[in-house]
């Protein structure tokens, strides 16, 4: 057995069964080089035009591990809301349209909480003309402005 199998077992990613190394959800989330393989996982990005699902104007379905979702996620989020600055004495201070570490933290307790169990469960991240939302089937979190 490998360190890299003792290190992942130590820090809770799996256990060494039988002097084979095994993933659990959550090492699979983090390290598995296809998540797929280990467990159904899905986040759906979409920004709709208006206040409706009718007319959808990007969209990103991810599959891929937690840490690079969390990028995709901020890329998708940055490239669809709004963004300004404001001048304070001599410095410029960008300030978005929703603030993202807030979002950032609803989608990862989304993440976090769903059920891995269901293989028809996915986490959904919606942005509208008026709110953001994130779906997953145990819970909602809407955000107004």
């Amino acid at each position: 057995m490998d360190d890299k199998s003792y290190s992942l077992e130590r820090i809770g990613a799996g256990e060494i069964i039988n002097n084979t190394f095994h993933l659990n959800d959550a090492g699979a989330l983090f390290f598995a080089c296809d998540v797929n393989e280990f467990l159904s996982h899905e986040i759906k990005m979409v920004r709709f035009n208006g206040t409706t699902k009718f007319d959808a104007i990007d969209r990103l379905d991810f599959r891929g591990t937690f840490l690079v979702g969390i990028r995709e996620f901020e890329k998708f989020f940055k490239r669809n809301t709004a963004s300004g600055f404001i001048i304070e004495g001599m410095s410029r201070i960008n300030v978005g349209e929703y603030p993202i570490k807030a979002v950032r933290e609803g989608l990862i307790n989304a993440l976090a909480h769903r059920s891995y169990e269901r293989s028809s469960s996915f986490i959904e991240f919606f942005i509208f003309e008026d709110r953001i939302e994130i779906i997953s089937r145990k819970t909602q979190i809407s955000l107004n402005h």
